[in-house]
């Protein structure tokens, strides 16, 4: 899982599974429209590694701090399913599957610079089939998109259904699909 060798040029962001209102949910962030990268669009918290980061776990659990005030007290790592590719950024992106067992009780501290706003999806939403499917976005090319307001597609959507696949969620219709 971590081989401790890593360059210093990749993001990590934290598939965060958490406790809300007595149900399993997924934690998601909507960008803020001023950044350079991703702008605007759904993401998991998360970013760009940075001294004195050592593992993309370091990263996570520090970006998670910066965006949303959350403690790296208030996360339990859980995996790393293997690093993502994003083609246009030229960059690789390390997703880490965490739970966050106290969510209702932790006060957010949202970072408006990076974070429009945070939402919960419930974890039931990504076993329905119907609100889900695959994409071409370039020739030879598919991604996952769930149905969602707002909708979860592009690398967020491919780190989920990589941690899905990785958790061997046996209900997620999309499990037997390489991406």
């Amino acid at each position: 899982m971590d081989t401790g060798k890593y360059d210093n040029d990749y993001s990590a962001v934290l598939v965060g599974f958490c406790i809300h209102k007595k149900e399993l949910s997924i934690l998601f962030t909507k960008r803020s429209k001023k950044l350079k990268n991703f702008a605007g669009q759904v993401s998991f918290p998360g970013g760009y590694h940075d001294l004195p980061d050592k593992r993309p776990f370091d990263t996570v659990l520090r970006e998670t701090r910066e965006e949303l005030g959350i403690s790296s007290k208030h996360v339990k790592v859980i995996a790393m399913p293997g690093k993502l590719y994003s083609k246009k950024y030229n960059i690789n992106i390390y997703p880490i599957i965490g739970f966050i067992p106290e969510y209702d009780e932790i006060k957010l501290s949202i970072s408006p610079g990076e974070v429009d706003y945070v939402f919960l999806v419930n974890f039931e939403n990504f076993l329905n089939k119907n609100k889900m499917n695959c994409k071409t976005v370039q020739p030879g090319i598919m991604l996952p998109f769930f149905e969602n307001n707002p909708p979860i597609w592009g690398i967020t959507a491919l780190a989920l259904h990589r941690s899905l696949i990785y958790l061997k969620i046996k209900e997620y219709p999309l499990r037997n699909i390489t991406m």
